[in-house]
């Protein structure tokens, strides 16, 4: 993640989003990390294919 910020710095970037479904217990590695939590989205079958089965992720962001 240190490498993904630091080029996100070096672009100009303002902000990191990521998404994690509500019960992985990732959350909390990811709030160490400075981010918090700013959404709750469901998501249905077409992006549960990907991630699991339909259900709610968050929506994360840390300002760089």
């Amino acid at each position: 993640m240190e490498k993904a910020e630091a080029e996100a710095r070096c672009r100009q970037c303002k902000a990191m989003t990521l998404y994690v479904t509500t019960d992985n217990r990732a959350r909390h590695l990811y709030e160490r990390q400075g981010y918090s939590v700013i959404a709750t989205e469901s998501v249905c079958g077409c992006l549960g294919c990907c991630i699991g089965p339909p259900g709610s992720v968050y929506e994360m962001s840390k300002p760089l």
